[in-house]
């Protein structure tokens, strides 16, 4: 599994508390919310989703990949085992408690993307979103192979390092 976010950075935390997450559910406004209540709170919908990809509902292991907090809200990023599967689960909240319309609307371009770049020359992928539950900003899809931009970035040596990763998402993001 991959390893945690990394620690001490502003609004990423690998473990621990994660700052205010306004409209998180059964959470008391400007309340604070441990890592392992996010991942309740998203755990809590496995078994719907799991039905949704065909997948056992049976509860998985799962290991925190991101979990990061603003003034909009949080996000946390797990990844799953599940049926001999590398999975993603991916869970956001907003920090006043409304449904992120644009949840909907970066996964049918993740969709899009994915039909787009498949058979492209470059090797460039998009992972399949395997079920979604859009009300709650929830999505379980593939797990591709590598690290994410940000955590490849933060560890970068130098800025012709982290210049060059840059470079790469945008010729990513570009096609």
């Amino acid at each position: 599994m991959a390893a945690q976010a990394a620690h001490g950075k502003a609004g990423v935390s690998g473990v621990g508390k994660i700052g205010q997450v306004a409209g998180a559910a059964n959470t008391p406004r400007g309340g604070y919310l441990e890592q392992a209540d996010l991942i309740e709170m998203t755990m809590k919908h496995w078994p719907d989703l799991a039905r949704r990809a065909g997948l056992s509902p049976d509860r998985p292991r799962v290991c925190p990949i991101l979990v990061r907090q603003d003034e909009s809200g949080a996000r946390i990023i797990l990844g799953v085992e599940t049926s001999g599967k590398n999975l993603i689960l991916k869970h956001e909240w907003s920090a006043t408690g409304t449904i992120n319309h644009h949840f909907a609307q970066s996964l049918a371009a993740q969709t899009k993307a994915r039909l787009r770049l498949s058979g492209n020359t470059l090797g460039l992928k998009v992972p399949a979103v395997l079920a979604s539950l859009e009300a709650e900003n929830l999505v379980v899809m593939e797990r591709l192979p590598g690290d994410l931009a940000a955590h490849v970035i933060e560890g970068a040596k130098n800025r012709r390092d982290r210049r060059a990763v840059l470079k790469a998402c945008g010729e990513w993001l570009g096609a």
